[in-house]
């Protein structure tokens, strides 16, 4: 058994690059779910049980969210290499998870029983003091409100751990596979930490030298044969630091590799 973990250890950290890539990939599609339900409910106040079951799932079926907090508590739960920042990372995907799964159920008993608390409603008039209708009408009205409570707490750990993750990425300048994630995916980002976040990132990331990373994710297309791709990355490294030799010398290769390739 020990033997079959120590396998599967050295198998995930011989991955772990792409693993965190995938984990920065499932922020922002989750991400985009959460805030196309945040929407949605601020618009209507009414939110879809069908939704939230298939974006958090069970424990046969797990959904999106599911899958990317057990993502994170893989790439960066790790009590044995444990980092401060890393740590609270997985802490806060952790706590929206738990709080989807509690507003799941509250989301359940309000679409569920909807319809006989509407009755109520209208019966609680004509009826004389019932101390078992009123309890239920009082617990309707606190899950109701409850939702609400829950929704604006995932709205703002949702912004905490866009915040948490800027940190944590400044500690994987040798991931290629992310700085090409971050540079294909730049106006998501842009619309999350604000314009230009990518050469502020790379800029802290490299030392101020925030064309290093467009010309690191260059080569790492060039190396997988994506030479466009290649190209345009070497291209927005030109247009920060049109004098760097690194990127001048990146963009004459590639353009010569395209020239014998016709």
């Amino acid at each position: 058994m020990t033997n079959k973990k120590s396998a599967r250890n050295n198998w995930f950290e011989e991955h772990k690059d792409i693993f965190v890539r995938n984990a920065i990939r499932d922020f922002l599609k989750t991400l985009k779910f959460f805030e196309q339900l945040y929407k949605t409910y601020n618009e209507s106040a009414e939110m879809s049980f069908k939704n939230m079951d298939y974006w958090v799932g069970t424990e046969v079926r797990k959904g999106p969210l599911w899958q990317f907090k057990d993502l994170c508590h893989a790439v960066w739960g790790d009590e044995e290499q444990m980092d401060v920042e890393c740590a609270l990372l997985d802490w806060l995907v952790g706590s929206i998870f738990h709080e989807g799964m509690k507003l799941k159920e509250d989301i359940y008993l309000l679409q569920h029983y909807k319809p006989a608390y509407e009755k109520m409603i209208y019966q609680h008039k004509k009826l004389t003091e019932n101390q078992g209708l009123d309890d239920y009408l009082e617990l309707f009205k606190k899950t109701t409100e409850e939702v609400n409570l829950a929704m604006s707490r995932l709205n703002r750990l949702f912004l905490r751990v866009a915040e948490q993750l800027h940190k944590v990425l400044l500690k994987y300048p040798d991931n290629h596979l992310v700085l090409r994630l971050l540079i294909e995916n730049e106006p998501e980002f842009d619309r999350i930490w604000g314009i230009n976040s990518i050469p502020r990132l790379f800029e802290e990331m490299f030392s101020g030298q925030k064309e290093r990373g467009y010309c690191l994710a260059a080569e790492s297309y060039r190396t997988g044969n994506w030479m466009e791709k290649a190209l345009d990355t070497y291209q927005k490294a030109m247009d920060i630091n049109p004098d760097s030799k690194e990127v001048q010398q990146g963009m004459q290769a590639i353009r010569d590799i395209i020239k014998s390739n016709p």
